[in-house]
């Protein structure tokens, strides 16, 4: 019932919500992209997990010589992002999605300079967010099966998340002891 009330208290018109074993997808029809962002903000912000996530554009295209008119949904080569991106704490939300969003000439991303088509006008927007196993910020912990072996050494402590430099600073400080 608590999913429900969460989801009626988003239903508006343009906006629809679909929920998927590994993603959950959110849409918006005939919305400007500072509205959206607006609305990305508040949905991303409740998420206590880390994510990855990529926006799609819909839009209408136009034939310059017949008029012809033709409608593309998400899809091929209608994201907004190359692959979706990583999102590990609260920081990368503002810097990875909205202020690149926000920055981003939307219509860059799907003009055809060299077709007779060209774009009429974005219809909608859609945000995908893949969800990840790991809380937002939180450390990772290092399997079991890792912190056992014999011939990896993993007694760092508290590593704050850069396993790889204090890898690195123990292989140069074996390499001085070694000399």
């Amino acid at each position: 019932m608590e999913i429900l009330d969460r989801h009626l208290k988003r239903a508006e018109p343009g906006y629809r919500f679909v929920q998927g074993k590994k993603y959950e997808t959110h849409f918006f029809y005939n919305d400007t992209q500072k509205s959206v962002i607006d609305k990305i903000k508040t949905i991303v912000s409740s998420k206590t997990k880390a994510f990855k996530a990529n926006i799609y554009l819909d839009y209408v295209l136009v034939n310059r010589q017949t008029g012809e008119e033709m409608a593309f949904t998400e899809g091929f080569n209608t994201n907004v992002f190359k692959k979706p991106v990583f999102i590990n704490s609260r920081a990368d939300i503002q810097d990875r999605i909205i202020d690149y969003f926000s920055q981003e000439d939307l219509l860059s991303k799907i003009s055809f300079p060299s077709s007779a088509w060209m774009v009429k006008k974005i219809t909608g927007f859609q945000i995908k967010l893949y969800n990840r196993s790991h809380t937002l910020g939180a450390e990772i912990e290092i399997p079991k099966k890792i912190k056992e072996n014999k011939y990896i050494v993993s007694n760092f402590g508290d590593t704050e998340n850069k396993c790889v430099f204090y890898c690195l600073a123990y292989y140069f400080k074996m390499l001085e002891h070694t000399s």
